[in-house]
């Protein structure tokens, strides 16, 4: 089988270009919109009363044309909690989607950001924790201010992927750093330590399965995994299988799936099945969305989708 090479979309000019056509490249009039979000961390970890939590305003003055050319490439996108609002990491800032189509920047302070994660914390809405190449900032006002968080990381560092694991003492913090292997935090992001060195391989992305305590890690050639609390690294896909794109976590399911070239895969206890074929295009990019939405992703072509229903749909 031939292997597919990753790409971003910088290197996809010709798509990027057949994109700028869509419907919201007329004229952004200036909208607003302030997203409320659903406490999750309270319906995933105990039965409390649900509280509804405001972000960032967002102020739409963008088409998606704009974000595609300010933003240079899309690394990655993420769903609020409420399932509402995309929020987009690109190697030039940080996007999410507001009111009538139109789109905005999180903060000017992150527009030169070569941002390629996004991690929102169940247990705190509020907290949104951001990451790539020499960038990892927390904000814990839902992305209206920002603060640094690299102590113990590495001189140059280049983040690929960051997420939460919910333990009972607390959030524990991962990230994959590339050439060097995972960092872990135990105090929301103040200290870092290597945890699980995986030395001179690059990584894609990052993930975390509840019920097997295992991190999972993706290579360029392999899909590896870990005891969270110690072991040696285990193969749980090889690109002979397939090519994977992408993984994300259903953590209240634990379900983790891969987006293919075989399409969505899907792996419950030991066994990978398919999920859906009929993809509307390649997906190089998934995340875990929502109960509804259960998977958000970004074609070859930029175009975002969600999967709902046992369908795909655009996000509109």
């Amino acid at each position: 089988m031939k292997v597919m090479d990753r790409f971003t979309l910088k290197q996809m000019g010709a798509s990027i270009s057949v994109l700028l056509l869509l419907s919201g490249c007329a004229t952004a009039t200036h909208k607003s919109v302030e997203t409320e979000v659903v406490d999750a961390g309270q319906t995933m970890e105990e039965p409390g009363v649900k509280q509804s939590v405001k972000l960032a305003q967002i102020t739409g003055e963008l088409t998606y044309q704009d974000v595609l050319q300010k933003g240079d490439s899309i690394n990655s996108l993420a769903l609020d909690q409420g399932g509402e609002q995309v929020w987009l990491a690109t190697h030039a800032g940080l996007y999410a989607s507001a009111d009538h189509g139109l789109w905005g920047a999180v903060a000017d302070e992150l527009e030169q950001a070569d941002v390629k994660t996004i991690y929102f914390d169940p247990k705190k809405p509020k907290q949104v924790y951001i990451a790539g190449e020499k960038v990892c900032k927390v904000s814990k006002d839902g992305g209206k201010s920002w603060k640094r968080i690299e102590g113990g990381l590495p001189q140059g560092y280049d983040i690929q992927s960051l997420i939460g694991a919910l333990t009972d003492k607390g959030t524990f913090l991962y990230a994959f750093v590339n050439r060097e292997g995972v960092y872990e935090s135990t105090d929301a992001g103040a200290n870092w330590h290597l945890r699980f060195p995986i030395d001179s391989v690059e990584g894609y992305d990052l993930d975390y399965v509840p019920s097997e305590q295992k991190l999972y890690v993706l290579t360029q050639n392999e899909l590896l995994s870990i005891d969270i609390h110690g072991g040696d690294w285990q193969v749980e896909w090889r690109e002979s299988d397939s090519h994977i794109y992408s993984i994300a976590a259903n953590k209240s399911t634990d379900t983790l799936y891969a987006a293919s070239d075989k399409g969505i895969l899907i792996k419950a206890g030991k066994e990978w099945t398919l999920l859906s074929s009929d993809l509307p295009e390649k997906l190089i990019n998934i995340s875990y969305g929502t109960a509804d939405t259960p998977i958000i992703g970004i074609g070859e072509s930029a175009q975002i989708y969600r999967y709902s229903q046992e369908k795909w749909k655009k996000w509109e």
